[in-house]
C-alpha cells in the first residue's frame, strides 16, 4: 500500500520516496544504488518467483552498518514472505544468509534460517542448479544454522530423518572437502580415515507396540470375523499419471477409511494394491505394492483406521493388522490370496451375509497361520540399522567423474587473469573450427566476424576515429606544430640557505623529475583537430561566417550517432548470441534438445552475460565453462569468449561514442549562437576532436603470428563497460602501479 503511512514516515529518514535503477547503456542489465534499492529488489523477485535472479542480487545486499529505517522495514518484510518452501527460494533465502552472517549485529535474519537449512537439504535435489550453494557453503550452512550438529544424542535419536540427513551431510563435506582427500575410491576404500558412518533414524518408543501377527495367527477363523458387519468397495480403473495423482489426492483430501468412507476405497483398495491386482502409477512401471505402503502409514490412529485408538477386538483393528503384516514381510506378498468379487451383482456394499470378504479374510488368516516361522521374523518395531560405512573422495574428482549435482556456477573468482587477447576474424571461422552449420554456436561464430579487425583495432591502440566514416574528420599536429615546455625548473633555489637541507633537497630533486618527465611527454604529444578549425584563423573565420561548418558538424553527428547506434545493437545481439552459444549442447539434435530441456529446467546451470563477463577475469574461467557446460569443447569456448569481448568492446565504443554525440551537438550549438564566440568554437571543437583521437592506453598489439589482434588487462576493460567511461592513460599507470606494488608485498 503506498499510502501506508507507516511506510513512508519510515522512508522519510532517507529523504526517498522511490528507489532509481539505473539502465547501462547497452540495455543489457541495470544496477541497484543502495543497500536500499537491493534489498526491495530482493522481495519483488522473490514475490515473482525469479529465485535465480533474486540468488545473484544477494551479494549487493550487505552492509555493517546500522540498517536505516527504510531498509529495516524491507529487511523485516522478508519474515511474511518466507513461508514459500519452493527449492530454489529456500536456497535463495539461504545464501541470503550466509552473506549477512558476518554482519549479524546489523542484519540479523528475520526468519527461520535453522528452517530453511533442514528444508534445503530435504530439497535439495529439486533445487534449481543457478540455486545451488557450493559445497562449502553446505557446511557452513549446517555448522552454523541447523540445530542438530550441536545436538547431544539422546536428542538426536528423538529427531526426524532430516537430522541424520544433515549429520551425514556434515561428516561427508568435512572429509571431502580436505586438500588432501583421495582421488578414487580404491584409496578412499582402502583407509578407514576416509570412511564415514552413515547414521539412521531410531524409531524407538518408550512402550513397543504389541505383537502386530498375534492379532491374526493367535485367532481362529470364528473370532476373526466377529463383529464384521458392512464395508464398502468400489474398485476403481487401473489408471496411471495426472489421473493417478489426481485420484490419490481426492482420496487423501476425503481420509482413508478401511471400512470404505466417502470414495468406498478401504481396505480391499489398500489390499489389491499390495497384492499386485490393480494397477496405480504415478509414473509407469511404478510399485503398486510401495504405494500401498505409504497409504497404510497414513491411515489414522482413530476407528477409521484401525489405529490403537480404535475399541479392543474390533474389525478394523484386524484389517489393519493384516495390511501390516503384509507391509512389513513384503517377502510373504506373493503367496497373500488374491481378492475376487464373485457376486451377481456387484454392488458398492458388502454385507456380513456375503462369502465374498469372508472368504478373503479366512483364506488370509490361513495362510498366516501357515507362515509362523516366517512372521516371527517380521520386527515387532524398527530399530536401528546395522552401521554403514562410506568412502570418500574429493569433490573436484566425483565431479570430474560424471557426479553434476555438486556443481555450483558462479560462486568462485580470483580477478587475477592479468592478460586476455582479441584475435583476427578468421581464428572464429566456423569451418576453420570445425563447427556444425545450424547450431547456435555455429551463428556466434559468424556473428563475430560482423565486428571485424578495423572495429577491434579502433576500440584499442588505434583512435576512434580510424573507424571508415570519420577517418578523414581529424588533423593531427605533431610535436613541431605547438609550443614546448622546457625541461628545467623556471627558478633557481640553490643560492638560497633554506634549499640546503635535506628534505629541501629531495624536494628539488623530485620536482626537477616531474618538469623532466612533463616536457618529455609534451615533447611526443600529438594535438588532434578537427579538419576546417585546426589553426586560430580558422576558427576566426568560421565564427565570422559559420554556416558551412554548422551543416558539416550536423553531418558529422549523425554519422557518429548511427554508428553508435549500429555498435548498441551489436552490443545486445552478441550478448544474446553468446550467452546461446554457451548454453548450446554438443552431439545431434536429439542430445541437444535434451540438454536445452535440463537448462530451462533448472537440472543444468545454463550460464548467463553477467557470469560469462565475470569469467573473463577468472584463472580458472575457461575450466568452469567447460564445467558447466561440457559439450561446447575448447572450440567452442574460445567463440564463445571472442564474442563477449566483442560484445564488451562495441557497448564501450557505443559509450565512447555518445560522448563524441554530445560533444558534437555542443560545438553545433556553439557555431550557431548569435554570436558565434571563437574562443568557444576553438574549445568545443578540440574537446570534439581530443574524444575522436582517444584511445585505450592499456591494450598493446598482439602478435600476429597466435592471431592476436589486441592484448590487454580484462579488468580495466570490465571496469570500463560496467561504468560507461574511458580510462585516461594516467589512471591506468597509476593503477599499474599500485598492482606492482602490491604484488611486491608493499
Amino acid at each position: 500500500d503506498r499510502r501506508n503511512e507507516e511506510w513512508l514516515e519510515n522512508l522519510s529518514e532517507a529523504n526517498v520516496r522511490h528507489y532509481r535503477y539505473p539502465i547501462h547503456r547497452s540495455h543489457l542489465f541495470f544496477s541497484t544504488t543502495s543497500v536500499a534499492s537491493a534489498l526491495h529488489l530482493v522481495v519483488v523477485f522473490l514475490l515473482a518467483r525469479r529465485y535465480n535472479d533474486v540468488f545473484r542480487l544477494c551479494v549487493n545486499c550487505v552492509t555493517d552498518a546500522p540498517l536505516m529505517r527504510d531498509e529495516a522495514q524491507i529487511w523485516r518484510r522478508l519474515l511474511h514472505i518466507s513461508r514459500d518452501v519452493d527449492p530454489s527460494a529456500v536456497a535463495a533465502r539461504l545464501r541470503l544468509a550466509l552473506l549477512t552472517s558476518a554482519v549479524g549485529d546489523s542484519m540479523p535474519p528475520t526468519w527461520d534460517v535453522a528452517r530453511d537449512a533442514r528444508l534445503y537439504f530435504e530439497l535439495r535435489a529439486h533445487v534449481s542448479a543457478q540455486c545451488r550453494l557450493t559445497p562449502r557453503d553446505e557446511l557452513e550452512t549446517i555448522e552454523s544454522f541447523s540445530t542438530v550438529a550441536h545436538a547431544d544424542g539422546e536428542k538426536r535419536k528423538l529427531n526426524d530423518e532430516s537430522s541424520w540427513l544433515l549429520l551425514n551431510r556434515r561428516d561427508l563435506l568435512r572429509l571431502a572437502l580436505r586438500a588432501d582427500a583421495p582421488r578414487n575410491l580404491a584409496t578412499a576404500a582402502g583407509a578407514s580415515m576416509w570412511k564415514i558412518s552413515l547414521r539412521y533414524p531410531a524409531y524407538r518408543p518408550k512402550d513397543p507396540p504389541p505383537d502386530i501377527t498375534a492379532r491374526i495367527i493367535g485367532l481362529d477363523a470364528k473370532s476373526l470375523l466377529a463383529n464384521f458387519t458392512t464395508m464398502s468397495y468400489s474398485r476403481p480403473d487401473e489408471v496411471a499419471g495426472v489421473a493417478c495423482c489426481q485420484r490419490l489426492c481426492l482420496l487423501l483430501d476425503h481420509g482413508i477409511e478401511l471400512k470404505g468412507g466417502k470414495d468406498a476405497l478401504g481396505f480391499l483398495f489398500l489390499y489389491e494394491l499390495i497384492t499386485g491386482t490393480l494397477k496405480f502409477e504415478v509414473c509407469r512401471g511404478d510399485s503398486p505394492y510401495l504405494l500401498a505402503c505409504y497409504l497404510v502409514a497414513l491411515l489414522p490412529d482413530d476407528v477409521r483406521g484401525g489405529g490403537p485408538k480404535a475399541p479392543p477386538g474390533s474389525l478394523v483393528g484386524k484389517l489393519r493388522a493384516i495390511l501390516e503384516v503384509a507391509c512389513a514381510a513384503p517377502s510373504l506378498v506373493a503367496g497373500l490370496p488374491r481378492f475376487e468379487d464373485t457376486r451377481k451383482f456387484k454392488l458398492t456394499t458388502i454385507v456380513a451375509g456375503q462369502d465374498v470378504a469372508k472368504k478373503l479374510l479366512r483364506n488370509v488368516q490361513q495362510y498366516f497361520s501357515s507362515r509362523r516361522a516366517d512372521l516371527a521374523r517380521v520386527p515387532r518395531y524398527r530399530a536401528d540399522p546395522p552401521p554403514t560405512t562410506a568412502p570418500v573422495v574429493a569433490l573436484d574428482a566425483s565431479i570430474a567423474r560424471g557426479n553434476r549435482s555438486w556443481q555450483a556456477a558462479g560462486h568462485w573468482n580470483d580477478n587475477a587473469l592479468a592478460r586476455r587477447s582479441v584475435h583476427i576474424t578468421a581464428d572464429t571461422n566456423p569451418r576453420h573450427l570445425g563447427i556444425n552449420a545450424g547450431t547456435t554456436l555455429h551463428a556466434a561464430s559468424i556473428l563475430c566476424a560482423r565486428f571485424g579487425d578495423v572495429d577491434v583495432l579502433a576500440c584499442g591502440d588505434r583512435p576512434l576515429a580510424a573507424i571508415a566514416p570519420l577517418d578523414t574528420e581529424l588533423i593531427i599536429r605533431g610535436p613541431a606544430d605547438h609550443v614546448h615546455t622546457s625541461g628545467r625548473l623556471p627558478f633557481d633555489l640553490t643560492s638560497q640557505s633554506a634549499s640546503q637541507g635535506f628534505l629541501a633537497r629531495q624536494t628539488l630533486q623530485r620536482l626537477r623529475a616531474d618538469v623532466a618527465e612533463y616536457a618529455a611527454a609534451e615533447a611526443a604529444r600529438t594535438l588532434p583537430m578537427l579538419f576546417g578549425l585546426a589553426t586560430q584563423a580558422e576558427t576566426a573565420a568560421a565564427a565570422a561566417g559559420p554556416q558551412p561548418h554548422v551543416s558539416r558538424v550536423a553531418q558529422l553527428e549523425r554519422r557518429i550517432d548511427l554508428l553508435r547506434e549500429a555498435d548498441a545493437a551489436y552490443a545486445i545481439e552478441a550478448a544474446a548470441a553468446c550467452v546461446g552459444a554457451a548454453r548450446d549442447g554438443a552431439g545431434d539434435v536429439t542430445s541437444r534438445a535434451i540438454w536445452a530441456l535440463k537448462v530451462r529446467s533448472g537440472q543444468e546451470a545454463g550460464p548467463w552475460f553477467e557470469l560469462l563477463v565475470e569469467q573473463l577475469l577468472n584463472t580458472r574461467g575457461d575450466r568452469e565453462l567447460n564445467e558447466i557446460n561440457p559439450g561446447l569443447g575448447p572450440r567452442g569456448i574460445a567463440v564463445v569468449r571472442e564474442l563477449t569481448l566483442r560484445s564488451l568492446l562495441a557497448s564501450c565504443r557505443a559509450t565512447q561514442l555518445a560522448g563524441c554525440c554530445a560533444a558534437a551537438k555542443l560545438l553545433g550549438a556553439a557555431l550557431a549562437a548569435i554570436p558565434p564566440v571563437a574562443a568557444e568554437i576553438a574549445l568545443r571543437s578540440c574537446t570534439l576532436a581530443e574524444m575522436l583521437h582517444a584511445r585505450r592506453s592499456y591494450c598493446a598489439g598482439g602478435a600476429m603470428t597466435d592471431g592476436a589482434l589486441l592484448s590487454f588487462d580484462p579488468r580495466m576493460l570490465v571496469f570500463e563497460f560496467v561504468h560507461g567511461l574511458l580510462l585516461r592513460p594516467g589512471q591506468c599507470r597509476l593503477v599499474d602501479t599500485f598492482v606492482a606494488a602490491a604484488s611486491k608485498g608493499m
